[in-house]
């Protein structure tokens, strides 16, 4: 019979990549709401036109970013992913809890992959590889 409190353990790092890697992707979502060259430091170098200062400033990119819906949600699933990890490293070893946290990397390659449609190339696929083996050594010890 499966062990109850591993199978949680075991969800509880799952749900904790996924939710940060998700995190991460509405985030980049959000940041659309930048536009195509935002540059803070261009914005606060004393632009003479106001109207393009407003719109491009500090308070222009607060304002678009803080009525973007996925700027929201890309932060909640980040909250999610930290208290995830703060169960973990209540139940769990911290030489095990911050390793296991490289399994993000798998599901950040994949919704890159799938929802940005970015390329992946050989030597990413290499060094998530690499990244698995060391997850299992961890895990495994």
């Amino acid at each position: 019979m499966i062990n109850l409190l591993g199978f949680l353990k075991l969800a509880a790092i799952i749900a904790s990549g996924v939710s940060a890697a998700f995190g991460s992707y509405f985030l980049k979502k959000a940041s659309a709401v930048l536009g195509a060259s935002e540059n803070v430091n261009d914005t606060v170098s004393g632009n003479a036109n106001q109207e393009a200062t407003a719109k491009s400033g500090l308070v222009g990119i607060a304002t678009r970013l803080l009525t973007c819906p996925a700027f929201y949600l890309g932060g909640f699933l980040y909250v999610l992913a930290s208290l995830l990890s703060i169960y973990l490293l209540k139940v769990l070893p911290y030489s095990v809890v911050v390793p296991l946290g490289g399994l993000t990397y798998i599901w950040t390659m994949i919704i890159s992959a799938k929802l940005l449609h970015e390329k992946i190339t050989r030597r990413k696929i290499a060094g998530v590889a690499v990244i698995l083996v060391g997850v299992f050594l961890i895990a495994t010890s």
